[in-house]
Order: C-alpha cells, then structure tokens, then sequence
C-alpha cells in the first residue's frame, strides 16, 4: 500500500510468495458481528494470526476501509465513528524515498521507508510482529525491549461470545532463566526447561529440532526468543497458538502439536514444566500428593463442621481453578465438578476434611485429594518433651536453613544453602541449574576441568566445577578439596556449598563470584583499568589473610601448595577468595616441613625447594604468595626501578611509595633460603605497618633460565621450547655460536671449532625486486622465504620450521603426509634426565584413513583421538574442545592431514600441545596445563579415555575388564620344575609401570610383577612370575602387582575329576558360606565406618547428621531413641555437630559428680566429661533458674558452629533431656583466665610471654570474628572467665549466647535488651543499648588491662573514690607510672617497654567515643609492631564506680537489674 491506497472489506492484500493475506473478517461479539482486520495464513480453516482492532470492534454495515494516508498515517476508517489509527510514520522530504505499508511473507504488516528505485527497506516505523496476539510466528519476538520498556508477550483471548477480550493465560521469556513461561494471571503455570543443545527441555522434545531453529539475543538494547522454520518442504510453516484455556499448540503442524497442555498443571504437578505453586506454611501435604478421579461421594462425618461444603460457582471455569484453590486450603479434601455430573452451570463444590469419601462405582466422579499423610487437628495439651521437641527443632532448623521435602533430607540442591551445610546435588538439579552445562554458562577452565554458572530453582548463583576426565586431578584431588574446604571458614576463602557424583563425573558446587578471577583482571590489558590501585592493595590484603587464616588460625594448618591468580576468585565488591584446594596439605601445627614424591602445583609459582625436591612448607606458600605479588625482574629492583613494575593502567591512582612497599615484601617472599621468607603474620605487618623497617631482600631464586645451548623457538610451557633447530647436533655455548643467512642464502648456525650447522639453503634469484629472507612469524614458524622488495608481501616458502615439528604441536602445524613427497609431520617425544633432546619412544600421528589422531610407543599404538564429529575429537578434551580448537582435516591427492587454530578467546592462552618424555600429551598453552592425555593409564587392557588394548596371545583365557591389582604379599613358587616362575629383566630409564604391564599382559603366563624400585632396590627392573606360582597375601611385605582375570587363571589341563554329589554339595556349600562370610564383612564394615566422611551420600558427616536430627525432630523421640546419633562415644572430628545421648552425657560426668565439676557461670555449672574413646569434653549445664534462656542456648548452638578458628572454642554438640539443656565442648585443662589470673599462687605460670600471647591469640581471635568470619560476630560478653587455655596456654574465645551477628556493611544496632558484665561494658552499650564492633573493643581494652596488672576490674580504690581498672590504669598512665599497674609477679621480666605498650593500646580502646577507639585489626598492628607511633589516650568512660560488686547484668534500656538479687548496680559517667 502507498500513500493514498485503501482497501475495503472485499479486498486483500497479500504477501509477495501468497503465504499470508490481509483482509476484513467478520466475527459474532455478544450477539453483533464485528468486523476486524486480520492477518490469516492462506489456507484451509486459518487461524487469525494477528488482529489490528481486537478491542475496538467495527460494524461491517459501516464500510470500514484501511487507508495509508498523505500524512503517512495508517488508520481503519468507518462511516459514523473516529478512524482506528494504526500508526503513523514522519514524514520525509527525500523524493528518492517513500513510505509503504507492506505485508511480508513471514506474515508481518509493516509500515515502513523504502527506495523509490528498487523498494529496498531504508527503516521500519511500525510492525504487527511487535505485537502479537495469541500467535507467536516464526521471526516474531518474545522478551523485552530496554530501549523503550516494550514487552513482546504472547496473550490468550477469551472464549465463547467474547472471544477477542484479553484471557488469562500470556506466554513470555524469562530472560534471566532463559526460559518460557506460561502464567494465568500473572502466576507461573509452567515452563519450557532449559535450553540446551537447540531445544527446550519440555518443547516437543521428539521434534522440536527438526521443526524448529531457536535463537536466543541478549544484549544492553534487548533480550528475546524468536525462532524460524527449518524449511523442510515436507513439513507446513510453525505457528503457535495459545488457546482461551491455557493450551499452546502448533497449528501448522498437520496433527496440530499440543506444545504445552496446561491443563496438568494443577499446582502440584512438576510433570512436563508444570510448576509447583505453594501450599499454606501449616498444610501437611508433601510433595506427590495427588488428586485422584474416583467413582464415589463425600459424607459428611461432622455435621456441626461449617466447613463441610462450600460451594461456588465460577462460569466459564474448569478443573485448574477447582484444583488450584483445592490445593491451597489445607482444609480441602476433595472437590465435585459439576458439569461432570451433568448440572447445567460449570462449579466447583469443596468437601473438608470433616468428610470421608465412600467409594461407589455406581455414583458420579469427584476429585479426590489424596495426601501422603492425613491431616489431624492440633493437640490443646503441649507436654515437656514436645515443648523441648520445639525447641530443638527451632535450633536445628537454624543451624540448617534447608527444606526437608526429600525423604533422604540431602537432596536439597533446590533451595536455600546455609553457611557449611555440605549438600549431596542431584545430576538432574545440577543440569538444570547449568542449563545442561551449556556454553553460555561456561566461565572458564582449570587443571580440574571446566567451571559453569549456575542457578539453583530458588535463585541462588552457584559454580559448578566439573571434573574432566582428562584432569590429572582425580579422585584424591576431589576428596582433599571435600574434606579441607569443608573444616574452613574466613571471608577470603571461597565458601564450598556441596558436591554432585554421577557415574564417572564428580562435581565440586561452590559460591558463584560474579567477578571471576584475578587472571581474568590482571593479564588484560582493558579489564586491568578497572582495579585501581586501592581495589588492588585491598585484593593483596585480602590474599594475605587468607593464607595466615590457613598457616596459623585455622583448627587445621594448611599448606595451599596451588596459590596463583587464577586461583584467587573476586566476589562483586572484588574481595578476594583463595579457591582450589585439591592440592593442599594438611600439617598438625607443630609439623615445620614435609616431603613428597609428587609434585603438584604451577610452573613460576612453586618454590625452589618444592619444585626440585619435593619439600613443602608454609614458606612454600609464601614463596607463591610474592611471585603472585610480584611479576618483576630481579634487575629492575636492583637498578631501583622498582616503579617500572606499575601497570599503566594505574595511572595517578598508584601509592608509589606503598607500592614500592610491595615489591619489597615480594622480593623477601621469594628469596631462595624458605628460612629467609617471612611468615604470613610478617607479610601482614610489613604490608600494613609502613614506618616498619624492612630487610634487603637478596637475589631470588629461578632468576634467570637454564643455559640454552640450542637454537630454537621457546613457548609458553615450563622450560618448553616449541622447536629446536639442532636438537641431534647440541653446540657448545662457550664456542659463541651465531645464527646466520648468508649470501648464498643459506641459513645456518656456525660456531669456533666446529663446522657450521646447515638448517637450510634457498636457491638463488637474479630479481632485483625480490629478496630472501628468514622470518619468525607471529605462529611461531620460522621461515626462509622469498618476499617483495616493495612491500615484504611473501612470493614462495622454501623452508619452515613447522614442517620438522619435534615434541610440540602449535596452531598452524600439520600432522600427516605429504604425498608428493612422502614427507610425515609427526610428533616425536623427547628423552628424560640428562638426555633430554635425543628421540623419545612416543609418538604423535595422524591416521587419514581412521580420521583420528594417535599416540604410539615404539610403534605400537597406546591411544587414539576418536572419532572427529561434530568440531571435535570424541577423547581430546570433550568439554573445552570446541571452544578452544578449530580443527581441520584436509584430504586430496597432494597431502592428508590435520591442523588447527586456538579460538582467539583474549581470556584464553593460545595452545601449545606437547608431547613429553613419558607419553602425556599436554596443552601447555593453557594457564592451567590441560592434559589431554596421560598415556600413563593405557595399560594394554584399559580401554577408557581413547586408550587401546593390546592384544594378548591368542590362547589365553583373559577377559575384557580384568586388571592389575595392587597387593602386599609375594609369590612363592608351587611348581619348583617350572623354568618360568622367575624372569627378571631390566630396563633402566623406561616408564616401568607401563613395560612391565604391558610384557605381562602379553605372556599368557604372567601371573604377576615386582617392580624392584617400589621395593627400595637400586636397579628398576620388572620381575614376573608366572601361574605355577601362587600369590601370599602378607600385610608386612612389599607390594605387588597382580593380574586377576574374570575367569580362572591358565593353567595346564588336569586329568578330569568325576563330579559326584559330595563334591558338588561341597562345593554349593562352601559357596554359600563364603557368601556369608562376605555378606556379614561387609555389614559388619558399614556399621564402624558409618559415620566417617567419605564421598558416598550417606556417609557426609554434616549432612548425615542434619539429616538425623530431621529425622528425630519429626519422630518427636528422645535423643537416646535416635538411630545413628550415638556417636557420641567415638572419635569426634572438627566441626562435627553430635547430638548426645543424655546416657552418654551421665556416664561421661560420672552422674555429674562435684569431683567433675569445673566451675560455675551465669549459665549454669560446667562439668568435666571422659567419653568412652578417652575423648575428654566439657559440659555446659543450663541451670533452670539462670537468666540465660532458650534464646541464648539457640544463638551458642547456631553462632559457634559455623565458626572456625583455633582462638575460638570448639563446640562438639548438645543435649536436651526433658527441661535440661546441655552444650558439649572441647575441654581446656587450664580452664579459663580468670582461673590462673586472678590466684596470687596460679598466676605465677603466666609469664608476660604467655600473656602477651593470650593478649594476641584474643586479638586475632576477635579480629576474625568482625572482620573475616563470612558472618560478622559481635561477642558482648568478652571477659576473663570467658577465656578458655588450652594445655598449651593458646587462649579461645567461649561463650557466644549473647552474641550478635551483623551484616557486613551493618555498623551498629541497638537493642532494648543490654546483656553482658558490668565492668566490660562500654558507655554507649551500657546507657544505651547500642553496640558494634567497637564494644567488643572496649571490653578488649578491660581485658588487657586486667592481664597486665593480674586484678580483677572491680579490685582498685585511691583515698577519694572507688577505682575501676580502667580508671586506676588512666590515672597511673596519666602521671607517668603506668609500670606500677604491672603485675609484681612479672618484675624483672625486662620487658617494661612492650607493657607499657599494651597498657597505651588499652586505653585507646576503652575511649569514651567508640569512632575514637582502633579496630582489632589495628590493634594487632599496634601491639607487633614496635616502630608504630600510637595516638595519645584521653580520660575514658566509666572512669569511676559507685560499687565494687561485679556481676553479670541483663538490662532494660536505662535500669540495670542483677540477677542475684545482691545488689543494683548504677553506672556512673566520669
């Protein structure tokens, strides 16, 4: 249509190919035709696909017209009424443009601008595509628009006589769970599932990919779903349809595909992407509760129930709105649809629970709701045990913060996933939550294998690290990264929510940082411009935290053994977490160094003494720790350019001095001699404390490469060099080699006494406008070349390095034959040791006629690539090869072969695939050294990973699947005749492992091998024996590798024995008693090993344990009753949370004897217990008529469990027994500090060296609990007697009942309860019930004061008034004694200075103004580092008392009440 044209209801307008017409259509509204302007497909019964006027109807009598005026407006006029304006379009002054109104083939009415001279479009103004109807068309848009806020959604109409009104029901994308979504009324019916491998999870899955292409958009304008045809001729055009009653289907298909039925979806059904909607929180009803469709009736059972029937009637409605609203009465048990039992009006009569439903075949149907447990109502009477169920199941419900729908309570990947719940994922959620591991989800790469984003069904983001099976991390990897991360917690940690295992594949499932890792910032160019200098001192600190959390204050000392910046992960305000802990070690605290035969980590970050002799240490971390602050020469430093290191992209946000600072502390890090590095707690001072005087550090060890005496091209791997040019042919490097290309082109290496090294020679060319030159090309080959003298352009190659590959496979190279000259590209390995270029037995070759790549030995192939399908080779990486590799295989009658180019990503290293010594096929180029293959693994038998069995003999009786088993023992010789039964040989500098299996799986014969090495003899060598020899299982011996087939060994033929009867019962019977045997081994080996953490989903002690006390709170039975809780007797690991048998508890106290007594405090009397392991605990008893309640039991239970520091006391469980409450702990056999502190006979075993060390043990201890806990910890009860000693004096915070927890960016609360103890208290706390970090600081201050002078806080007068120690402290300090507060039993301890200095520090904390006083961390750095200026105290609060009782006090608001009823205690202001 151009301007001016107009069409009336007779006419049409159709599209160019005669797919789709536009034209007037008439329909009955409420009695009334209408007419509309439609868009209809062309063919027989075609839905409307899109309506122009759907809620402005037009009489037909009116003759409505669709006119495109001169104003470029597109409107329908009509005779007696205002035109329907469509759109409007600018207008323009280009006469070589015009605007048009046009209907396309894919069905879209456009208004648009096109040529005059070939009508191609200019621009679009308006199109029907962008407002759709109940038709989705392919090329048609579902999403949004952020432009202008435009929703493009899919809207059912209505039925009967308004059939064109809005409908409930819309379809729309779900941009964030890339997903559809079907609603009515805006609540979610169900979904399409995720989107994986080019269709949804529940869209036609047996046809969707052949019907449909999907494509998805997302970016800062749009996000939306659109798809197109697959064009086959035989299959009509897609075109959905979302009916009145929620059904879309396909009605181009010839059967008419129901995509979604959403009658199904009742609210509880999940089938088919049903969605589950809520039942009220006090319905009984559990996941698979059903409606069923019975023959039958309700009675009603209650006459006087108001409940019984409720009956309402909905016109037009069906069964989802009898269901729906059946399901969210808890009341409901059934409902009787009445247009099923033939009644004139559609309506929904509910029957309640005060019914019963009689079966009767000869009745009418109901629904009937069929609940997995009946419904009761509440009891009036609450007994003590229910009272104290309630309560333990509050506590419990706090401590786990998980659902409970599944039966096994660990399968809550679903939810929500508390601090250190370690949870069993389902493959099905974990594939959900990663949209099937989809690329799109893919955020990196690692030596593990791949991490994917996540998101779990209620929200939570989530990582997913995916084992590879090419990771040569394997099983212990997995298991050290379970058991370590688990027993951790600080915020620079990453925090590990739980783990999958699903056959073979073994996935780790960690906190998702938005931010990835340090690598993706640091080692780009653009994204380094975004962490400033501050974000990456912040990031530095952070790091440093961390590793001294792991070094010093974690229960479990641990060696990272893997610190690197792609392992330090950044959360969204860029903190730093260190992650991978699959090679870490753990040491006990006391353990200085250890040693290992295996070496694990990354090149450039391991330490001299680990990587060359395998001795590992905290210094080993630290070592790591200076490279990863470092990246700096050694010269650099020396000639002090120190600056020179700055990234550029810091520009003036860089602190020069503190960054100078930093390399200064790198350099010391990295200093060859570990004895010479600082510790982590040095790191930490030198980095924070800037007058702190540093060491010169001396020259760092790696600092320069190892002697080249070969020329070649160097990559990117450890020490790898990608070509070498002379590898048969080394030159001395004292003999000045030089490399040259001389006039008569010809490339060579010549040296002094020798002669010169030919790699090639060029002909000659007599034109002027060429030359000859040699060339290394950006790829890493090296070619000698002819080029234009004019612009350099290449004409011919005559040689390249990349024709005579060695050990390395870069992208570019050929891997084949060239058939013109029989020339092979092959990989060759290298030799070990002291002979490392000369040609190792491995190779790397290309097989045209397999199409696959293959590794060989001596010729014999050990390994193939697979098949290449799909951008791919079935066994090279499968789940990073497509993004990583573009293969290509060429095949003519010139050459065959195989090359490949890396991908480009700029976040991902280019390739660089090496072949080394003992068969492993690496990708060095990665940063994290993907294995592609270790040949290691491919014995001969094995066939897993692309590995190929080799065959053995053919009379051998071997089976697939039999194996070399490791086993101490020895062969001892049956047959002394055999000439067999021992064949040493010996093979000096080979892979043994792989000789000797492989000699033996070749002789029909071997039964066995010794391999002399593993034995600690000198010589390797195998040593086999064969089957007339018989294998002596001896836990004493040395190991030995024995083959044990499926079926019986060979062995020579016997005479044959008759099978009588006796025989044959012997026989049966010794079988079934074997069985036996075996059967009660093993039982007998799951009940002892129960409750150990191993990687089995009922054996994760955590969640063993929740989900016991799940099992117990439900059951409503005593602790005693509850199976598999009655470990309480047994060794007790770190973190376990045990609920104790009140037996067990007894018998450990004796009956809570006095002579087991330990003391008594504001929550009741302690006692000391012995379990029946010898394990020693303390047990914390709840007086009944202490202050300290339920709430403050709850808040201990829940606060010191998901703690983790070795300042901070450890809790092993609880018990409830009736009204008894009982917390079980560690047991401190010095007791606590008051106990030593404050007894003139005691005291003397604190030294001020042990003192100050429970000075500082407090301080971090604080320090983690405000700063790097992941939960922010305000204690509000710190004092004397909450300091426990352990037997090494090491003090540890106790007593969380009235601590608080903040979030991190909380920076004071006020509460109308004040609990705490006079004294410790600091003035804003006490008067006004707001505290903060800074209140634990003031009761810090008191402490440290009470440490130093050896008196309690209340013990002090002078001649005027009563004295608190924070107030005798400031009057000693403020006329020049403050040595007189010491202690008398620590004179002469020549240590006044640093007294004196912690006396200072107190005062700063106990500041009158809490934003005067210092953080613990600053604390810290004022009392280790001696050279720091401290600021001046002033006169602190509470400077003196009215009284000097001291007591513990709960407060409201403004009165202090004690709970002794001794006396009130007033505060009085200095």
């Amino acid at each position: 249509m151009k301007q001016g044209d107009t069409f009336n209801s007779i006419s049409s307008l159709v599209s160019s190919s005669g797919k789709f017409s536009l034209n007037f259509t008439v329909r009955t509204i409420d009695g009334s035709d209408s007419s509309f302007l439609s868009i209809m497909r062309i063919k027989r019964d075609a839905n409307k696909a899109w309506i122009a006027n759907p809620d402005s109807s037009i009489s037909p009598s009116s003759s409505p017209l669709l006119t495109l005026d001169t104003n470029n407006t597109l409107k329908i006029t009509h005779q007696g009424g205002d035109p329907f304006v469509i759109s409007t379009a600018p207008q323009t002054n280009d006469s070589s443009t015009s605007v048009v109104a046009t209907l396309l083939d894919s069905g879209n009415f456009v208004l648009q601008e096109v040529s005059s001279v070939n009508g191609s479009m200019i621009r679009v103004f308006w199109q029907s595509f962008d407002h759709p109807l109940d038709t989705f068309l392919p090329g048609m848009k579902l999403g949004v628009d952020h432009r202008n806020g435009h929703i493009w959604s899919v809207l059912s109409r209505g039925s009967g006589d308004n059939s064109l009104s809005p409908g409930p029901f819309s379809l729309d994308w779900d941009p964030n769970g890339r997903q559809l979504k079907m609603k009515k009324d805006g609540v979610v019916y169900c979904t399409s599932g995720v989107f994986y491998d080019g269709r949804f999870e529940f869209i036609l899955p047996d046809v969707s990919k052949k019907r449909y292409n999907f494509n998805i958009v997302s970016n800062q304008n749009e996000d939306y779903l659109t798809y197109t045809s697959k064009n086959d001729p035989s299959d009509p055009e897609p075109e959905w349809v979302l009916s009145s009653d929620g059904d879309l289907s396909d009605y181009g298909a010839y059967g008419d595909d129901d995509i979604i039925d959403v009658v199904h979806c009742d609210g509880y059904n999940i089938v088919g992407g049903c969605v589950k909607r809520g039942r009220p929180s006090d319905c009984v009803g559990k996941f698979g509760d059903d409606f069923e469709i019975k023959k039958g009736y309700f009675k009603i059972i209650n006459s006087s129930s108001t409940n019984a029937s409720r009956t309402a009637s909905w016109i037009g409605t069906d069964t989802i709105d009898c269901k729906a609203n059946c399901w969210q009465d808890c009341n409901c048990l059934g409902f009787d649809l009445s247009f099923l039992n033939q009644t004139k009006d559609a309506r929904c009569e509910f029957w309640s629970v005060d019914c019963e439903f009689i079966e009767d075949l000869t009745a009418n149907t109901s629904f009937v709701f069929q609940p997995k447990s009946p419904h009761s109502p509440p009891h009036k009477k609450i007994d003590a045990t229910r009272k104290w169920f309630w309560i333990c199941t509050s506590v419990t419900a706090a401590l786990l913060e998980r659902p409970t729908h599944h039966v096994n309570g660990l399968q809550n990947d679903d939810g929500n996933i508390s601090i250190h719940d370690l949870i069993i994922f389902s493959y099905a959620s974990v594939l959900a939550a990663t949209r099937n591991f989809s690329e799109e989800n893919k955020l990196g790469q690692g030596g593990f294998g791949p991490v994917y984003k996540g998101k779990l069904m209620m929200g939570r983001e989530i990582a997913v690290k995916r084992l590879s099976k090419c990771s040569r991390q394997g099983t212990l990897e997995f298991k050290n990264e379970l058991i370590l991360i688990y027993e951790l917690q600080h915020t620079n940690l990453v925090q590990l929510f739980g783990f999958c295992i699903h056959g073979e594949e073994r996935m780790l499932i960690y906190e998702y940082m938005p931010n990835k890792s340090l690598d993706y910032f640091l080692f780009d160019s653009r994204r380094g411009g975004l962490i400033d200098w501050k974000k990456r001192f912040s990031i530095i600190e952070g790091i440093t935290q961390g590793l001294l959390y792991l070094h010093k204050y974690s229960r479990t000392r641990i060696i990272h053994r893997d610190l690197k910046a792609s392992n330090i992960l950044l959360d969204k305000s860029m903190n730093p977490k260190i992650s991978d802990f699959g090679m870490a070690r753990i040491f006990v605290h006391n353990e200085e160094e250890a040693n290992t035969n295996r070496v694990m980590g990354t090149y450039g970050y391991m330490s001299p003494e680990y990587a060359m002799k395998g001795i590992f240490s905290i210094k080993s971390d630290v070592y790591s720790f200076g490279v990863l602050m470092l990246e700096i020469t050694w010269e650099l430093w020396k000639e002090g350019a120190g600056l020179q290191l700055m990234d550029p992209t810091l520009g003036d946000s860089c602190n020069g001095d503190q960054l100078l600072r930093c390399i200064h502390v790198g350099l010391l890090c990295v200093e060859e001699h570990a004895a010479n590095r600082p510790t982590m707690q040095d790191v930490v001072s030198m980095l924070t404390n800037e007058n702190m005087s540093l060491p010169v550090p001396t020259k760092p060890a790696f600092c320069t490469e190892r002697i080249v005496v070969t020329t070649g091209i160097a990559g990117k791997g450890p020490e790898n060099k990608a070509w070498i040019a002379n590898p048969d042919s080394p030159i001395s490097s004292s003999s000045s080699p030089l490399l040259t290309l001389d006039t008569n082109n010809t490339l060579k290496i010549t040296h002094q006494g020798g002669d010169p090294f030919v790699i090639s020679t060029a002909p000659q060319t007599n034109d002027s406008s060429t030359s000859v030159v040699a060339t290394l090309l950006d790829s890493g080959n090296f070619v000698l070349q002819e080029v234009s003298s004019v612009n350099r352009s290449t004409i011919r190659v005559f040689w390249q390095s990349f024709d005579h590959p060695l050990d390395t496979f870069l992208p570019g190279m050929k891997l084949g034959v060239d058939h013109i000259n029989g020339h092979i590209w092959s990989l060759l390995s290298r030799g070990s040791d002291n002979n490392s270029l000369s040609p190792g037995p491995f190779s790397l070759d290309w097989d045209p006629n397999g199409h696959q790549l293959k590794i060989k030995k001596d010729g014999v192939v050990y390994w193939t690539s697979g098949v290449f399908s799909d951008g791919r080779f079935e066994f090279i990486l499968p789940d990073v090869s497509n993004k990583r590799y573009n293969f290509s295989i060429v095949s003519n009658q010139n050459e065959d072969y195989l090359t490949y180019t890396s991908k480009n990503d700029p976040s991902d290293a280019e390739p660089e695939w090496v072949l080394n010594p003992v068969g492993d096929l690496t990708d060095y180029g990665a940063y994290a050294d993907y294995d592609i293959k270790e040949v290691l693994y491919c014995d001969g038998y094995n066939i897993v990973g692309g590995c190929v069995k080799r065959d053995r003999p053919s009379d051998c009786v071997e089976k697939f699947g039999d194996d070399f088993e490791i086993k101490k023992g020895y062969f001892k010789i049956i047959n002394s005749s055999s000439i067999n039964a021992s064949r040493p040989a010996s093979w000096f500098g080979t892979d043994t492992i792989i000789d000797c299996k492989a000699a033996c799986w070749g002789d029909c014969d071997c039964l066995g091998f010794d391999i002399s090495f593993l034995n600690q003899t000198v010589d390797a060598r195998c040593e086999f024996w064969s089957v007339d020899c018989v294998f002596i299982e001896d836990l004493t011996a040395n190991i030995s590798f024995v083959l044990q087939p499926k079926s019986s060994p060979h062995s020579p033929p016997q005479k044959k024995i008759a099978a009588t009867p006796t025989r044959k019962w012997f026989w049966i019977g010794t079988s079934i008693a074997a069985a036996l045997v075996v059967m009660w081994f093993c039982i007998l080996c799951y009940r002892l090993r129960r409750t150990k953490l191993i990687l089995s989903a009922a054996k994760i002690k955590g969640a063993k344990i929740q989900n016991e006390l799940l099992d117990f709170m439900k059951s409503k039975r005593p602790t005693h009753h509850v199976n598999g809780l009655q470990n309480d007797d047994g060794n007790i690991r770190p973190h376990d949370l045990i609920v104790f048998s009140y037996a067990s508890v007894l018998a450990a106290t004796k009956n809570f004897s006095e002579e087991n007594k330990l003391g008594q405090g504001g929550f009741g009397p302690v006692y000391k217990g012995n379990l029946v392991t010898g394990q020693e605990i303390a047990v914390k008893r709840l007086s009944k008529c202490s202050a300290q309640g339920t709430l403050e039991f709850k808040n201990e239970l829940i606060l010191i469990y998901e703690l983790r520091h070795t300042n901070l006391v450890q809790l092993f469980g609880f018990c409830i027994h009736g009204e008894e409450r009982m917390l079980i702990y560690e047991y401190m056999p010095n007791k606590s500090l008051d106990y030593l502190l404050f007894d003139s006979t005691r005291s003397m075993l604190l030294d001020w060296k042990k003192r100050f060390s429970i000075i500082e043990g407090i301080a971090q201890g604080l320090l983690y609990l405000h700063k790097y806990s992941r939960i922010r910890v305000i204690h509000r009860d710190l004092k004397a007697s909450n300091i426990l000693l352990d037997e090494k004096m090491n003090p540890k915070i106790s007593d969380f009942g009235m601590a608080r927890i903040f979030t991190d960016n909380e920076l004071e609360a006020n509460t109308n309860r004040v609990v705490g103890t006079y004294g410790y208290m600091s003035q804003e706390y006490a008067m006004e019930g707001i505290y903060s970090i800074k209140s634990d600081v003031y009761s810090f201050g008191v402490l440290m004061l009470e440490i130093i002078s050896g008196r309690r806080n209340s013990s002090f007068y002078n001649a005027d008034r009563v004295l608190n120690i924070v107030g005798y402290a400031w009057e000693l300090w403020k006329g020049g004694a403050g040595l007189e507060l010491m202690d008398p039993t620590l004179k002469d301890s020549g240590t006044e200075e640093q007294l004196l200095r912690c006396t200072h520090v107190a005062l700063l904390c106990v500041e009158d103004n809490a934003a005067d006083r210092p953080t613990m961390s600053d604390v810290i750095s004022m009392l280790t580092t001696e050279n720091i200026s401290l600021p001046l105290p002033t006169r602190p609060a509470f400077f003196t008392r009215r009284n000097n009782v001291e007591t513990d006090i709960i407060t409201w608001k403004l009165q202090l009440i004690s709970i002794n009823g001794l006396s009130n205690s007033m505060i009085a202001g200095r």
